[in-house]
């Protein structure tokens, strides 16, 4: 078995639909970041809910799903067991992620990675996205954010334990948080 060609193939099909991040509340891209960095003059006030900006980063949750809708409703599989050749959706929520109020709406920045090993804890995926840059404003505050990953086997997975590890880096507090879930291919 090529389990090297299985990894690149995974890594090629979660490059390509893993990553789809999506945010609770609707997001609206800031065009003019070039301008605002090379201006030094623009005013940053950090009007947030003073509860939300002192608790932790956090992923509240963590789902295995056989699919995840756009709405974020989640076919959750609670055993966690799939077959070979199945896609694996895992579905995050994060909650107490910084944002900082500005003239164009709230500025935020995260980062997500996510790192899946086999049974034999050899690394069968490891993807680095961006979910928002310092350049995305939202036009409200948000409370709760859902990362949506999906993870393609193949037939040649070896069945057994595999364990992924979701991270998550908040730009503007500095933080990062992680959880692991762990699923089964049979």
């Amino acid at each position: 078995m090529h389990y090297g060609i299985a990894a690149i193939v995974l890594c090629i099909v979660v490059l390509a639909s893993a990553g789809v991040f999506y945010f609770y509340n609707n997001k609206q891209a800031g065009e003019e970041y070039q301008k605002q960095t090379s201006a030094q003059g623009e005013q940053t006030t950090e009007k947030t809910t003073p509860t939300l900006q002192e608790l932790s980063l956090e992923i509240t949750q963590v789902k295995l799903c056989k699919f995840i809708d756009d709405s974020y409703n989640c076919d959750e599989i609670q055993n966690g067991l799939f077959n070979r050749g199945e896609a694996v959706y895992i579905l995050a929520d994060v909650v107490n992620i910084k944002q900082i109020r500005q003239d164009k709406g709230w500025l935020i920045g995260v980062k997500s990675s996510i790192k899946t090993l086999d049974p034999r804890h050899k690394i069968v995926l490891s993807l680095t996205g961006t979910v928002s840059d310092s350049a995305d404003y939202l036009r409200e505050e948000i409370k709760l954010l859902h990362l949506k990953n999906r993870l393609q086997t193949t037939k040649e997975f070896m069945p057994g334990k595999y364990t992924s590890t979701i991270i998550v880096y908040d730009k503007l507090s500095k933080k990062s948080v992680s959880r692991e879930v762990a699923f089964e291919l049979r």
